[in-house]
């Protein structure tokens, strides 16, 4: 480019010197650092006996039973007026999400 350069964002690359338009890189790869040619991506999957999935599913299971035992002292204290300035409903479509997010996870 003469004046007015531009950097190609991460999934984008320049074919020519001084070029001032970018190109985009298919799905399955980024650009390298320079942004002149594209790389093929690798997968990771994660798999049951991986050592993350090992460290992260205990980590879940006590998550998911802390917001469970959380949605039972909230449901129980509803009457309480920190409870009722909280709007219960709010707080549980709140632990609910989080709930449906470590849910996803395993």
């Amino acid at each position: 480019c003469c004046w007015s350069c531009q950097k190609c964002g991460n999934h984008s690359i320049t074919v020519e010197y001084n070029e001032n338009t970018c190109h985009s890189c298919s799905p399955e790869e980024t650009s390298n650092s320079n942004h002149t040619t594209c790389l093929t991506t690798k997968l990771h999957y994660i798999t049951p006996s991986s050592t993350i999935f090992l460290c992260a599913a205990p980590v879940i299971g006590v998550c998911s039973v802390a917001v469970i035992v959380i949605s039972i002292v909230i449901f129980r204290n509803e009457e309480r007026p920190i409870i009722k300035a909280s709007d219960p409903g709010y707080l549980y479509m709140l632990l609910f999400g989080l709930l449906m997010g470590m849910a996803t996870l395993r």
